[in-house]
């Protein structure tokens, strides 16, 4: 929580001596480009290897019963939901190469993905609570569901945040609630929280000690990768080089601008 904040309150902004103002790139400890795009590469395999490796070891182990206990869908909804799609949406809008147009319709696929997904794995437990483990109630009574509802009631308000801003992006093409992007940050945080403390239910057996340790993990390095892509990461396009063209093109008054950049 406190490094998504962080980003937000020391990017630098300034205006420059025309009447245009000048944001930075959005990279707030710059790097090299090819540890950049090792840092990249490392967060999309974490993503893709946290949520099959959950999902998989879900529906495998028998704590959960098997692929046909009801309840075995939800931790694999939420998995996917929340380690795959959830941390490739956040990862596209840095990662992606194109127009940012593009990358913002990725990130709104992914994160519809994603919580189509964990809103499906709350339906799940709900049902499952009510009607075939009768004797388990709904109210929250462990620290994982706490942190699931507090998770899934932030997700709910981010979403329509989410929908908002796209909505007047796209058609009035101005940026409204930029703090849509740290809010983000936090809640994909207190989700892998969520994710952590549902480690002692998937893998509650001794003999699965390993497989909880390896969950965590994947689940830490998963979420270092993300910040670290959002701290060092600028936006794909704002990577290139000012080109000769665009120098001819703009002449001075583009020098000026580059040079206070």
């Amino acid at each position: 929580v406190v490094s998504a904040f962080a980003i937000r309150a020391c990017r630098p902004r300034w205006q420059i001596l025309t009447t245009t103002t000048v944001t930075m790139p959005a990279a707030l400890v710059p790097i090299s480009r090819s540890a950049s795009a090792a840092i990249r590469t490392l967060a999309h395999v974490c993503a893709v290897t946290l949520g099959l490796y959950l999902s998989i070891s879900a529906l495998a182990n028998d704590c959960c019963g098997g692929a046909s206990t009801l309840f075995t869908w939800h931790p694999v909804c939420m998995t996917l939901g929340w380690g795959l799609f959830a941390t490739e949406g956040i990862l596209s809008m840095r990662t992606l190469p194109g127009e940012k147009r593009t990358r913002r319709s990725w990130h709104a696929l992914m994160m519809l993905f994603s919580v189509g997904l964990t809103y499906t794995g709350l339906l799940i437990i709900l049902f499952n609570n009510l009607f075939v483990e009768k004797e388990d109630p709904i109210a929250p009574r462990s620290k994982h569901s706490w942190l699931g509802v507090f998770t899934m009631g932030l997700t709910f308000l981010q979403s329509f945040v989410g929908l908002y801003k796209y909505h007047v992006k796209v058609n009035e093409k101005r940026s409204v609630l930029r703090v849509h992007g740290i809010f983000g940050l936090v809640v994909y945080t207190m989700a892998c929280a969520t994710l952590i403390s549902a480690a002692d239910y998937l893998f509650a057996k001794p003999e699965y000690s390993t497989a909880n340790a390896l969950m965590i993990t994947l689940i830490v390095i998963t979420w270092i990768t993300v910040m670290v892509v959002r701290l060092t990461a600028a936006y794909p396009d704002e990577e290139e080089p000012r080109s000769e063209l665009n120098e001819a093109i703009m002449g001075e008054e583009y020098k000026t601008e580059r040079n206070q950049w």
